[in-house]
């Protein structure tokens, strides 16, 4: 009676009473207790004639805090593999456009034998490299900005003809944990 509804959300408490009352051996064990909203640490003793005592400590504060240092380290490890898939990415998206770029440039640098077709081309190539390469890099900033300040990421992200599908999975992994 002193803990109303306690045998309704704790009965695993009562079983561990009547154990140590019967058996002698102490136990402890944490418990929440719903009805007081606290934490406990639970030690319990028989002492005999299946009677038992039980310390009561109050570790609510503790198990905020092991909660809160939970939560921080999920977010640093989703915030680790957040940036190791984007590191993965760009060196893949920033080389492609970075090849046709040196390949092209090569090209018109050695071979002089290119016809004036042949030539505009491969700057036609270097200049779609480099929209690729820098829409890449806007888009990169746009959102590792977003990730940081925790902003919501515009639909503009997904117009971009610029995303391949890795990219968009990312993103869309992104808006789908701010929206949690």
């Amino acid at each position: 009676d002193l803990i109303p509804k306690i045998l309704e959300t704790n009965p695993q408490v009562f079983e561990i009473y009547g154990r140590v009352s019967q058996t002698g051996q102490s136990e402890r064990f944490e418990t929440y207790m719903e009805p007081l909203n606290r934490w406990f640490e639970v030690s319990v003793y028989g002492v005999g004639n299946e009677q038992f005592i039980a310390l009561f400590d109050n570790i609510t504060d503790r198990k905020q805090q092991e909660k809160r240092t939970q939560e921080m380290y999920e977010s640093e490890k989703h915030a680790n593999e957040f940036r190791q898939r984007v590191l993965t990415m760009i060196n893949h998206e920033f080389r492609t456009p970075l090849t046709y770029i040196t390949a092209s440039a090569s090209l018109l640098q050695s071979n002089g034998d290119l016809s004036d077709e042949q030539r505009i081309d491969l700057l036609r190539r270097v200049r779609l490299g480099s929209d690729k390469l820098n829409h890449i890099v806007e888009s990169y900033l746009f959102l590792v900005a977003s990730y940081a300040s925790e902003a919501s990421l515009s639909y503009r992200l997904y117009r971009r003809p610029v995303f391949t599908e890795d990219w968009k999975i990312l993103v869309e992994g992104v808006v789908s944990k701010r929206r949690l």
